[in-house]
């Protein structure tokens, strides 16, 4: 896997055999195709190194881009990435720096060239950032960055679902809305409390804040496939969202995923990292669940539904509220099919109380 090569990968008429074969492999491609001939272009990019000692952890095609984009020198000491949101052919990402916070966009030029010289205010994600932090100069405004010893707090506004650093000075008030952000409760938790502990060390001049249990919480998370009861939000109330994900078939059918490599997300109903959904109902079987046509999803008895399950539609979906792309690991996500995309997902939320 940390091994770095070039791999040109022909696929023609192949449907829907086509498949990702591990997420080591970035997909980048275009929309453009013009013939049954053309080749889809796959390549391996640079692996991001965390920390000072350049910790090497499991491949992520959004941090290899970053990588790519910003530039070793930008990226040294990096110690986590945290992804706000992702619009077709960009990602909007938060990295946690041990002096310093970072908002970055990588765009992906579908031609497969490079990003493209946009501006964060051009996304639509972007525009909510366009005024939080400082500019990076030489950046074309798709980087921006806050030092933490300018920094007085930083806290949770569970009404805007948005991290607030608020300046020392008291004149600014920087809010990250976290909403569409891949982070869990108790990561979101982690990451209040550290951060803020981090800006207490960085006013004393001090580099010895504790970032471990972010990582801790973010890798648990990341790792959890049990249907474990859901922690309840202020007042009681809780969000649950499922992802819903479906092959496309040579028949040009579309279906639960099959193939061997698609792994957990065979079974229909995931998490937003694309393992099984933690609230899956106990006791179903992997085929019961990819044939149910709305989440079979159920919380334990402290919790009552407030609302039925509702596909999450937007400008950046089709009316059904899909997105397409080759892969599950591909940071390439669009609202139509294109004649490569393999499969397809969208969103269902429900509410709780």
């Amino acid at each position: 896997q940390g091994v770095a090569g070039t791999v040109v990968k022909p696929i023609v008429g192949i449907g829907g055999a086509v498949s990702d074969i591990g997420s080591g492999v970035a997909a980048t491609f275009g929309s453009n195709h013009k013939g049954k001939d053309e080749h889809l272009m796959r390549w391996r990019q640079p692996r991001l190194l965390f920390a000072t000692l350049g910790e090497l952890r499991t491949f992520s095609d959004l941090e290899a881009e970053l990588q790519r984009s910003l530039g070793p020198e930008k990226m040294q000491g990096i110690l986590e990435v945290i992804a706000l949101s992702r619009e077709p052919g960009r990602c909007t990402s938060l990295l946690l720096f041990r002096s310093k916070l970072m908002i970055a966009e990588v765009v992906y030029d579908t031609t497969a060239q490079g990003t493209k010289p946009v501006a964060l205010a051009d996304s639509f994600y972007g525009k909510r950032l366009a005024k939080v932090f400082r500019p990076v100069a030489g950046s074309n405004d798709l980087q921006r960055e806050l030092p933490l010893a300018e920094c007085s707090t930083a806290t949770w506004d569970p009404t805007a679902k948005a991290l607030v650093l608020q300046e020392k000075s008291g004149s600014a008030k920087h809010i990250v809305p976290l909403e569409f952000a891949v982070l869990g409760e108790q990561s979101r938790i982690s990451l209040v409390s550290v951060l803020q502990a981090a800006i207490v060390d960085a006013q004393k001049g001090g580099r010895s804040a504790d970032w471990r249990a972010l990582r801790a919480a973010r890798i648990h998370e990341q790792g959890r496939l049990s249907s474990e009861p859901p922690v309840a939000d202020v007042g009681g109330h809780h969000e649950v969202q499922v992802v819903e994900v479906q092959r496309r078939t040579i028949g040009n059918r579309w279906v639960a995923p099959y193939m061997p490599t698609d792994r957990h997300i065979c079974w229909r109903w995931v998490d937003a990292r694309g393992a099984k959904h933690p609230n899956l109902a106990r006791g179903l079987q992997q085929e019961q669940c990819a044939a149910m046509e709305t989440p079979p999803c159920e919380l334990d008895s402290r919790f009552q539904p407030a609302s039925d399950w509702e596909v999450q539609k937007s400008e950046h979906t089709d009316p059904e509220g899909w997105v397409y792309s080759l892969a599950w690991a591909s940071s390439n996500w669009g609202k139509a099919a294109g004649c490569s995309d393999q499969l397809r997902k969208r969103l269902w939320v429900r509410q709780y109380e």
